[in-house]
């Protein structure tokens, strides 16, 4: 009688036991798969519009009068890419682009790293003040110093040259560069004083000290920083327009703005260049749009896609200082 009490009393706990297993084994399958769904869906919400631009700017004009065609093309084809080259005018247009960001995003970063270096390191009468301007001017909205600075630079003559933008970015007055300055302290207060102490003994100077001890333990937000300067150079459209208002002179951005003009003045020649009529020319309009959007923001994805590792992990660092 004893022994099969036990039986049943071992049975019971075994099963009590396996039950909770797969319960658990079961919350831990539903959990994994509501975490895969809302990733999936995140991933589908912030893709769309890329795989929106990626479909319509390789679609023909066949495929676009297909209602039944909504997202793979039927008929693969390159000529709303083309058409939005032709419109953008794309090789002048990103050189002068290039002209405009390249040497802004060094001169910006030089200066960024420097006085960030100061604000971390040096104690200083009016610091804290400078410092507290400092955040001031990343909280206050741009518009709201678009009017004295826009009156400053005409009356100094730099209206309607991008070098504006390089004196703009040496001074420590450029796109976002309160910003960078301010991650660019946190970076600097992580790294142990006792490191420059050392280098100072060995009788290393002030600015020895900073280019070859504390710049080389900075590279990560250096490079953070300068792709976050070369992303907000690059899609630039307020100052790029208010300060070189100058037809000829736009940057790639501008000329996005634009793209329906410049689509529907050039619809005689693609008409005479294709062999088509001017009203199967207008059809592509949209396409020929996410076309020239396509080819705005291909260069920072790529940009992206190769620094992604050091913008993580700088970013990680960053939030972790305090």
């Amino acid at each position: 009688m004893t022994s099969i009490k036990e039986k049943a009393i071992n049975t019971i706990a075994w099963t009590k036991d396996n039950k909770l297993k797969i319960a658990h084994k079961s919350g831990r399958v539903a959990k994994i798969l509501l975490r895969a769904l809302f990733l999936i869906g995140m991933g589908f919400v912030m893709l769309y519009p890329i795989l929106f631009m990626i479909s319509q700017s390789f679609m023909s004009i066949n495929d676009v009068r297909n209602m039944a065609v909504i997202w793979i093309p039927a008929e693969f084809s390159v000529r709303p890419i083309q058409m939005a080259f032709t419109s953008l005018d794309v090789g002048n247009t990103i050189l002068r682009t290039l002209q405009m960001t390249v040497p802004s995003v060094i001169l910006q970063v030089f200066t960024c790293v420097l006085t960030a270096y100061g604000f971390a390191r040096y104690k200083f009468k009016g610091g804290k003040l400078l410092f507290g301007l400092l955040i001031f001017e990343i909280i206050v909205p741009v518009s709201t110093l678009t009017v004295p600075l826009y009156a400053l630079l005409s009356q100094m003559g730099l209206l309607g040259n991008y070098y504006l933008f390089w004196i703009m970015a040496l001074f420590g007055n450029g796109i976002r560069s309160a910003l960078y300055i301010f991650m660019m302290r946190q970076f600097f207060r992580q790294i142990p004083k006792e490191l420059e102490e050392a280098a100072i003994i060995d009788g290393c100077g002030h600015f020895g000290t900073f280019l070859r001890i504390m710049v080389p333990n900075v590279i990560p937000g250096i490079v953070t920083i300068a792709t976050f300067s070369t992303v907000w150079y690059w899609n630039d459209y307020y100052y790029s327009k208010m300060f070189v208002p100058v037809t000829g002179q736009e940057t790639l951005s501008v000329k996005l703005d634009q793209i329906t003009t410049l689509f529907t003045s050039s619809q005689a020649f693609f008409s005479s260049y294709y062999g088509i009529s001017q009203s199967e020319i207008r059809v592509m309009l949209n396409n020929v749009i996410s076309a020239a959007c396509l080819i705005t923001i291909a260069p920072m994805v790529i940009l992206y896609v190769i620094l992604q590792r050091q913008l993580t992990e700088s970013i990680e660092k960053t939030g972790l200082v305090g």
